[in-house]
């Protein structure tokens, strides 16, 4: 049997994960299938004009898993909605798994400081919210241990 897990990014290839949510495994396909998503920097949203929205190739009932709002501090102009489509919005509304580079970053992005205005949302999902520590094993790969190296 296949199983397919499916780990996407940067944030131009999120949507993909609403298509698996709603056009796929409700009618069965890749119903099996896991999607998983690793923030590594909250700070890149691929945050859009609301007016994108239509190239996404998104059914009209998917556009409140990516609607974004600006704060008012952050709008450039005076008649700015602030209007917005978050592509990692939707990928963290309906990923299986969220995974972030460390323990302290977890935490992090659950703050309102860290959050970049998702941090609700993270929090809300923190039952999936795991830690894929990012760095090497420095006893397995430490150069000043490897006897090849010391040559």
């Amino acid at each position: 049997m296949l199983h397919v897990r499916i780990n996407l990014h940067p944030s131009h290839v999120f949507r993909n994960f609403r298509l698996l949510a709603t056009k796929y495994r409700p009618y069965g396909v890749h119903k099996d299938a896991r999607s998983a998503i690793v923030i590594c920097n909250l700070a890149h949203q691929g945050v859009e004009p609301a007016a994108t929205y239509k190239y996404l190739g998104l059914p009209p009932e998917s556009y409140r898993a990516l609607e974004w709002v600006f704060p008012t501090w952050a709008r450039t102009r005076a008649l700015d909605t602030g209007e917005a489509v978050n592509v990692l919005k939707v990928a963290i509304v309906t990923a299986d798994r969220i995974m972030t580079v460390s323990q302290g970053y977890s935490w992090e992005i659950t703050t309102p400081e860290g959050g970049y205005g998702l941090h609700e949302l993270l929090s809300s999902r923190k039952a999936v919210l795991n830690v894929i520590t990012n760095g090497i094993d420095d006893n397995e790969w430490n150069p000043s241990l490897d006897i090849e190296t010391q040559r």
